[in-house]
């Protein structure tokens, strides 16, 4: 048995040393461990069992996770397929022999496709080729043609000899700390332009053209149909000719460079990166975009001829694409804008700037290896100026880098030509345009960035300034009468209210008082992770670490002023805000410390706007426990918000109406967060609760007139109350209250018409929209949610334009199109159905990507898979429905093994197996279907679900 260590918990301790026995084939017993440490027996029966379960399950698992293999003939067409060069998740490499002019080439396959995709697939194929086949440039790999044969379609490229430029690079970072006599000539290239690697699996993730084969893999992304092409014939599509000659360029980087430093390796790098910048200008004359330009993109041939390879990213720059194409590229190479969804040249010019960084500097830019912490990196801080990092870097050169690295756009090379003028002027020895800014100018790009927050900003410095005049005036007059002394106490006190008015108007200004409670989602999609956000001005990260900071003001006011007990209330206000922006941009961790700290700090209640204050603080912080998924914690804090309310009296007429709105808000929260809790007296008490909340609003509303003659609460009611009771009929609307969730969208359709502005309440009725069709509903339930769903979806479009750095109303529209799929599925329109599938998968596969340690998205981008998946299968597409129900059960089993106990995981995965057993009996594969089926029920044992037969 092991020991436990002091600084780790003595279970976590156990099912380490459970796990290891288990797998040196040992068969422990739970009891054994349970006996020994008997305070502890508890946990350990419930943990270790678990632990068995999932080993049990990780060893059955095998190779299910094999890609289909294509069933490729040997020769397509004119093309003689010799060896298979490179696989990717859809498309196939091969080295072939044009058979009628005698020549090798690549061949990029794809294989047949079947279902009702394929007609879009082949369009997007065929205009990948044509917009490559456009560019006829000596810098970037020429495309010959593409075809079609016996049902695959194909692309036909030129083969290029030499070595790609990352491959280079890291041959030269080796070769600096070891031995310099080292060579470089046998890391070469295959003679390809288009991806090559040894075939792989799907885990292998894809890569772009022209890489090394022992390193890359095939980019899904390049392969791009032609569906009209003729069977067998392949047809040029631009204006390309098959073979030309390079003259040696002896002033480029060369892979026969040993070392980097040295005036000549700079002009060399300077030159070749010229020769990328023209090729890129050339590229977007023709009005394409590459989007993924990075040294693994670039190849340098035997003669020293740079070539831009891999245009699979590549968007025209008319074309309105899909958002699944939006943040393509490789992360530490994009631009800042790309993760606001925005891309134009100089985007481009960005990512050759991050490449000719790492040819100066033998790394990238921005080395770490965690994607939230790289995303703040790219889009707050940028690079480190290449000297700092290597200091015999020419100053002109490093001066070009950080003017194509600028995080304004407005502030790179306005073209691509532009930077390639510039990089030639190095090279000929001849000054550059490009200068270092200087403070002042990069305060001033700062302002430009962040213009609203540099403007309030500045308004309370401006104020805290003249606290701190107006207090050394005071302080260094002490000698004068006492009369003067207080006329100027007096002053400093007008002056800090002013300050404090002006910071608690910037701090409510982008979190209001009910930001956290009017943005939660409805209880439908509650399982979506309930990121808070609002109509209020555009926040991004930057914003956040900016309101921390403006805390410090408070400090500083305490200390030149005194009235500490008035400062300290203040500052615990503008904390409790600062929580709830945290909370909006998804910064879960600092919002809880933000919320726990502020609880902590809180003074004892002495009057009714100290205990309404508190009553707001703990329901923010149940909010904060709701969206991560903490039920019970979120339900013990609306608890005591509830409990602090009820002890103020409502006869006091001055409080009566906030004391009633608080009141009504912890009843609602309470009603809603026992929908959680699917029990017969969960329910009795989720009624109780809205039912009370709504006798709580409704007599505020009666006793100010806020009612139209025919009862309905309109315009001259506090819109907070209107909101609140809106959202309250909507929640009632899961106890089968048709008449409620009308109500509901007549009260917010009302106030999205009185204030068009305020998007929160444009959010809260596209969820109210949004809310599903009963279970076995009739064809006319069914047109209505259909009807009722796309008026949401259009609403939810705007909001994700309106505050795109903000996750929720993306998460939002990815929900509505799942639900409308459903819907339209229902309805047996199943193309459609397919369509809103699609968007509901790529919009939180995004979501995922962005956020990777969310836990919540990466379950739901799997179910979401899985859902389509049960659609294809359903209309016989059961091989796209395998292929992708394999991806959801290892990513699902990933999850698992580092949520043991999360049932959060376990159920979903168990429905990926029961789906997938359902497609691989519908293939006839019964053996594979039943340890499916084994493994579905295994995981509802361990859930408590009921098993399926």
């Amino acid at each position: 048995m092991p020991t436990s260590d002091d600084s780790r918990d003595l279970i976590e301790v156990l099912g380490e040393d459970f796990t290891r026995r288990l797998r040196r084939g040992e068969h422990p017993s739970v009891e054994e461990y349970a006996e020994q440490y008997p305070s502890r027996a508890e946990d350990i029966r419930e943990l270790l069992p678990t632990i068995a379960a999932l080993e049990q399950i990780r060893g059955t698992q095998g190779t299910d996770s094999r890609l289909l293999a294509h069933d490729c003939p040997s020769q397509l067409g004119d093309f003689r397929l010799l060896k298979e060069i490179g696989r990717g998740g859809m498309g196939v490499v091969y080295e072939a022999e044009q058979i009628s002019l005698g020549r090798t080439v690549a061949v990029k396959v794809l294989p047949r496709d079947t279902s009702s995709k394929a007609e879009r697939r082949a369009k997007r194929f065929d205009r990948e080729a044509r917009m490559a086949a456009k560019l006829h440039h000596t810098n970037i790999v020429p495309v010959f043609g593409v075809g079609e044969a016996e049902g695959f379609h194909f692309l036909v490229m030129q083969r290029i000899r030499g070595l790609a430029l990352d491959r280079m690079l890291a041959r030269l970072a080796t070769m600096e700390s070891r031995d310099p006599g080292e060579d470089l000539t046998d890391e070469r290239l295959p003679a390809t332009g288009v991806p090559t690697s040894a075939p792989s699996t799907p885990s292998t993730p894809s890569a772009p053209s022209g890489i090394s084969e022992d390193s890359r893999s095939v980019s899904d992304s390049t392969l791009n149909p032609s569906p009209d092409s003729a069977a067998g014939e392949t047809r040029t599509v631009g204006g390309v000719s098959p073979s030309k000659s390079h003259v040696m360029q002896s002033t480029r980087l060369h892979r026969r460079i040993r070392h980097v430093g040295g005036a000549d390796y700079w002009r060399r790098a300077a030159a070749s990166a010229a020769d990328v910048a023209d090729a890129l200008a050339y590229a977007h004359d023709q009005g394409i975009l590459h989007r993924d330009i990075k040294p693994a993109n670039l190849l340098l041939d035997d003669d020293g001829v740079i070539w831009i390879a891999d245009f699979g990213l590549a968007r025209i720059r008319e074309m309105d694409l899909s958002h699944s194409e939006d943040m393509a590229g490789t992360l530490r190479y994009m631009a800042p804008e790309r993760f606001e969804g925005r891309c134009d040249v100089t985007s481009d010019v960005y990512s050759l700037g991050a490449t000719l960084y790492e040819m100066l500097v033998l790394r990238p830019a921005f080395r770490t290896s965690e994607r939230a912490n790289m995303v703040k990196e790219i889009t707050e801080n940028g690079p480190t100026p290449p000297r700092r990092v290597r200091a015999d870097v020419p100053r002109d050169l490093e001066n070009v880098v950080m003017k194509a690295m600028a995080l304004s756009p407005a502030d790179r090379y306005r073209s691509a030509r532009d930077l390639s003028d510039d990089l030639r002027r190095f090279a000929q020895d001849r000054p550059v345009h490009a200068r270092r800014a200087t403070i002042f100018e990069r305060g001033w790009r700062w302002c430009r960035r962040n213009r609203l927050i540099a403007l309030t900003t500045s308004v309370a410095l401006l104020a805290l300034m003249t606290t701190t005049i107006v207090s050394s005036v005071a302080y260094y007059r002490t000698n004068l009468l006492l009369e003067q002394k207080l006329w100027e106490q007096r002053r400093t006190a007008n002056a800090m209210s002013l300050s404090f008015d002006a910071l608690d108007k910037l701090y409510a200004q982008f979190a209001p008082d009910d930001l956290f409670m009017a943005s939660l989602p409805s209880v439908d999609s509650a399982d979506s992770s309930g990121l808070v956000m609002t109509e209020r001005p555009m926040l991004s990260p930057r914003a956040g670490a900016m309101f921390e900071q403006l805390l410090g003001i408070y400090d500083l006011f305490a200390a030149q002023v005194g009235a500490e007990e008035e400062v300290l209330r203040r500052k615990l206000i503008s904390s409790r805000r600062l929580g709830a922006i945290q909370l909006r941009l998804g910064q879960f961790e600092e919002a809880e410390k933000t919320f726990s700290t502020t609880l902590r700090r809180w003074p004892k209640p002495k009057d009714v706007a100290t205990q309404l204050e508190r009553a707001r603080l703990l329901n923010s912080l149940g909010g904060l426990y709701d969206a991560i998924q903490r039920r019970g914690d979120a339900r013990e804090r609306y608890y005591e918000a509830l409990q602090v309310v009820e002890s103020i009296s409502l006869d006091d007429t001055s409080v009566w109406s906030a004391a009633s709105y608080q009141r009504a808000q912890s009843h609602y929260l309470l009603g809603r967060s026992q929908f959680f809790f699917n029990t017969g007296r969960s329910r009795g008490d989720r009624r109780q609760h809205l039912e009370e909340a709504i006798e709580q609003l409704e007599r505020v509303i009666d006793a100010t007139g806020g009612r139209s003659d025919d009862g309905f609460p309109g315009g001259g009611a506090d819109p907070s109350f209107r909101r609140l009771l809106a959202l309250c009929y909507r929640e009632l609307n899961t106890e089968h209250t048709a008449d409620g969730v009308d109500l509901a969208i007549r009260i917010l359709s009302s106030l999205c018409k009185e204030f068009p502005a305020d998007l929160s309440y444009q959010y809260d009725l596209s969820e109210t929209l949004g809310l599903p069709a009963t279970r076995n509903a009739e064809t006319a339930e069914l047109e209505l949610a259909r009807a009722r769903l796309l008026d949401a979806i259009d609403i939810s479009a705007k909001l994700v334009e309106a505050q795109p750095n903000l996750p929720l109303y993306a998460e939002s529209r990815s929900h509505l199109h799942r639900k409308l799929a459903d819907v339209l599925f229902a309805l047996g329109e199943r193309d459609e159905a397919a369509k809103h599938a699609d968007l509901a998968v790529e919009i939180h596969q995004r979501l995922r990507d962005t956020f990777p340690s969310s836990l919540n998205y990466r379950v739901w981008a799997a179910m979401l898979v899985e859902m389509r998946a049960r659609m294809q299968s359903d209309y016989m597409d059961q091989v796209i429905a395998y292929v992708e129900l394999q991806t959801v059960v290892d990513e699902l089993t990933d999850l698992l093994q580092s949520q043991p106990t999360s049932l959060r995981v376990i159920a979903p995965l168990s429905s990926a197996y029961y789906t997938l057993a359902r497609v691989q009996f519908q293939q006839y594969n019964f053996r594979e279907g039943v340890e499916s089926l084994q493994r579905a029920n295994l995981l509802r044992d361990l859930a408590d679900i009921p098993n399926v037969d």
